[in-house]
């Protein structure tokens, strides 16, 4: 019996020994890869797309900074915030959804989508904006050229 109780208590403080290891040493591993120049495929090239699921890719930036390249020219809707005091980007297609920023009178934005949202003065229309944040501003404050954005 007693050998038993030894064996058990010395394979738990084997076991115990090596968890302490691995996790002192798993935060050591991680900053050195983090800061060894390592590309870990974060990159902002403008080749570096992923696919939104309904039939359209997204870049990280183009040549106008919205946040987009690599696309066709069906893919994005121009536009400009058109609220004299700025205009509050959200979340969620809501006014309750959390600010993401404050978009500025006259900036330029690409509008990825629309859907129906909370009303603004009797507006139900939200943009998705494609501008980098992919935040959602109310329709009644956006100017748009071109096209009509797509449904969501």
């Amino acid at each position: 019996m007693f050998l038993r109780s030894t064996c058990s208590r010395l394979g738990i403080a084997v076991a115990a020994a090596s968890l302490f290891a691995l996790a002192g040493a798993g935060p050591a591993l991680a900053d050195e890869a983090m800061t060894s120049g390592l590309d870990v495929g974060l990159s902002q090239e403008a080749d570096a797309t992923f696919d939104t699921g309904i039939g359209r890719s997204i870049g990280f930036d183009d040549e106008f900074g919205f946040g987009f390249s690599g696309i066709d020219a069906g893919f994005v809707t121009r536009g400009r915030v058109d609220a004299p005091r700025g205009l509050a980007l959200r979340s969620d297609p809501f006014r309750g959804g959390r600010l993401i920023r404050i978009a500025r009178h006259g900036e330029p934005v690409g509008i990825f989508c629309r859907t129906n949202g909370e009303p603004v003065d009797g507006d139900t229309i939200w943009y998705l904006l494609a501008d980098g944040t992919w935040s959602w501003a109310p329709a009644r404050s956006i100017e748009t050229f071109g096209v009509t954005p797509p449904w969501c």
